[in-house]
């Protein structure tokens, strides 16, 4: 049943995959991408120096 599960999940996440051009592909996955960057930063500087955080 997994096996059967996952293979169609592939399927229907390649089908998706395939029917979004490049732009659109871009432009939904970007901002999650420069918000998940944009928070690792924040964690480092915030390391880096402790004051800045209070």
């Amino acid at each position: 049943m997994q096996e059967h599960l996952m293979r169609e999940m592939q399927e229907r996440l390649s089908a998706n995959l395939k029917a979004m051009d490049p732009d659109t592909m871009v432009r939904t996955w970007l901002p999650t991408a420069v918000k998940g960057f944009e928070q690792w930063q924040d964690m480092l500087a915030s390391q880096m120096n402790p004051a800045r955080t209070k």
